[in-house]
């Protein structure tokens, strides 16, 4: 491969553009999913609000019942009531009632209660306690000073429509009404003829819109049967027949609550009221609906407050102050449980990983191509290149040997070196052979247990006779505390990596003026070291990372042309691994020195 470059260059174009790809579908997964997560949430969020709104709804129905009977007693009242004297249709002075006081008040600001007259304070004296009579006086000097005609006429009001816009116009009353009459109230129709269009304008439009304009359309319906109903039933008598008298409207005058209408005593106006005790009617409607909103809290509604229809009562003029997010923490309206964690977090990762690991392993075949097919190329190159020098001996010489054209007196040197060529081509292709059956996989010979001294006596013939082919001298040391040593290991494997660091230090020191090749043998720690030196350049520092990279030459050996095809270091530290042990290289003070280690 020439411009393995290339290759490198399209892998990571590709590498960038499927992560790109992937990139853009995470982030679009990521946004779908918070998307969902969203609506989720706001669904959850709508079905806790429903939930509270049911329970807000049934707190009210059930305070409008409790407060129904005090409304619908008062506005039966008849007239005379108020001016009656003790006798069996007066008022008694339970102190533990919701009503004050009743009393009138004329435009002159006069006010009458009867609860208190000559002879009913005559009656007083005798039947009832002396601290009741100072209670009544008591309420009687407060209503005076609380409340006046003109204050209690404005406030006095309902709703006569106009034939303008349809708001109409606030004024005294003598018409039907046990409502409170306030401007939200009274438009209440017109507002959910509003709402109607309006839901029908949103059903084309969002989720959000359309649960919002239903929700309101259901709270306004409850509103009107609550409403309706209270109507219905404060408007009759004790006989079930309705009452010919004016309405007895519930109105606030700063933080006291009265119920008021407007007769016409000898052809002179005047408002009857019922003064109630809301301190009283207040608790009573909190311990009513306690499991339903506990610690509720209320807020008057007059003509110019801004009515909420889901929280306010129909029976009496007063609204829930609601706290939403409160109420929710105090009631505990926790979500169902959902997924404990989306599988899309697990998944992208997982998807990110996978990509990883297919790139990393693309990255290692890629690169294990390319390594391949430049040794390929370099094996290619330095065979042929080693061949070709013994093939081109062995004809030349073959063919003049043939022709008759050697003399027979040279005979003998031309045999001399046709075996020298051959020798060094049977070497070259038992390296060749070795390294390929070590490139499939560790080979597996039977171990044999030998001494030191008689595994080297096996070749040590071959190796001085292949230093003495190179003119050099084989000096062999064999330290005494294991010269008897006995231990298992592959002979043959042990002799062909000697043989190659010896015939490297042939080829290597042959420049050398001392011609000695040092073979040693010793013991370090648990592991017996052949070590094979020559006195010859060394190894260059820059040579010294691909040293035992195969069909890779010094820089100095390709300048001398020192034959060979780099192959031997490289099968030599393969075959040491396999014995078990190590082979490298030993920094020495000249020559180079190689280490050969294996378990003893």
């Amino acid at each position: 491969m020439k411009k393995p470059w290339q290759v490198w260059t399209l892998f990571f174009f590709c590498l960038v553009a499927v992560a790109t790809a992937m990139l853009w579908l995470s982030l679009k997964a990521y946004r779908l999913e918070a998307d969902r997560e969203t609506d989720r949430a706001e669904t959850e969020l709508a079905r806790r609000e429903a939930e509270l709104q049911e329970r807000i709804s049934s707190a009210l129905y059930r305070m409008d019942l409790k407060m129904l009977p005090l409304v619908a007693r008062e506005a039966a009242r008849p007239a005379e009531f108020y001016r009656a004297m003790m006798n069996e249709e007066s008022p008694s002075f339970s102190l533990n009632g919701l009503v004050l006081l009743y009393f009138e008040i004329e435009s002159s600001n006069e006010i009458q209660s009867p609860h208190f007259s000559e002879v009913v304070v005559a009656n007083i004296k005798q039947q009832t306690a002396s601290s009741a009579v100072g209670l009544v006086l008591e309420r009687i000097e407060r209503a005076r000073k609380l409340f006046d005609y003109q204050g209690l006429s404005k406030k006095y009001v309902t709703k006569v429509p106009s034939s303008g816009d349809g708001s109409g116009s606030f004024v005294s009353s003598s018409g039907q009404n046990s409502s409170y009459c306030v401007p939200a109230v009274e438009n209440f129709q017109n507002q959910l003829d509003n709402q109607a269009k309006e839901l029908d304008n949103n059903l084309s439009g969002n989720k959000m819109d359309q649960q919002r304009s239903r929700g309101d359309q259901r709270i306004n319906s409850e509103f009107t049967q609550r409403r309706n109903s209270t109507q219905g039933l404060a408007g009759l008598n004790r006989e079930g027949t309705m009452l010919e008298l004016p309405s007895m409207q519930p109105i606030w005058v700063g933080e006291n609550l009265v119920m008021a209408r407007s007769v016409s005593r000898d052809g002179v106006a005047v408002l009857q009221c019922c003064w109630l005790d809301w301190e009283k009617i207040r608790n009573e409607l909190q311990s009513e609906v306690a499991d339903l909103v506990p610690d509720v809290q209320f807020e008057a509604v007059e003509t110019e407050s801004d009515l909420k229809i889901g929280t306010a009562l129909t029976t009496l003029p007063v609204q829930l102050i609601v706290d939403r997010p409160r109420m929710l923490a105090t009631l505990a309206l926790e979500s169902p449980q959902l997924e404990s964690k989306s599988a899309l977090a697990f998944s992208l990762l997982t998807a990110w990983c996978c990509l990883g690991l297919a790139a990393f392993a693309s990255a290692i075949l890629l690169h294990g191509v390319v390594r391949l097919s430049e040794r390929r190329a370099a094996f290619v190159s330095a065979v042929t290149h080693e061949l070709r020098t013994p093939l081109t001996t062995f004809r030349m010489y073959s063919e003049m040997l043939a022709d008759g054209m050697v003399p027979p007196e040279k005979r003998q040197q031309y045999a001399n070196t046709l075996k020298v060529q051959a020798d060094r081509l049977s070497h070259l292709v038992d390296n060749v052979l070795q390294f390929a059956r070590l490139e499939r996989g560790p080979v597996k010979i039977a171990c044999e247990t030998v001494n030191v001294q008689q595994l080297l006596e096996r070749f040590r013939s071959r190796l001085e006779e292949r230093a003495a082919d190179g003119q050099m001298k084989l000096h062999i040391a064999v330290d005494a505390s294991v010269s008897n040593l006995s231990f298992s290991t592959q002979p043959a494997a042990v002799e062909q990596i000697l043989f190659n660091l010896v015939d490297n230090a042939c080829k290597y020191a042959q420049v050398s003026s001392d011609k000695r090749i040092e073979l040693s043998v010793g013991r370090e720690s648990k592991c017996i070291q052949f070590c094979v030196r020559d006195f010859g350049p060394g190894i260059e520092p820059r040579d010294r990372k691909r040293l035992f990279e195969p069909f890779q030459q010094s820089a100095s050996a390709m300048a001398n042309a020192i034959p060979g095809v780099g192959l031997g270091l490289a099968l030599c530290n393969r075959m040491a691994h396999s014995l078990g042990g190590r082979l490298f290289e030993k920094p020495c003070s000249s020559g180079a020195m190689f280490v050969l280690e294996v378990p003893a």
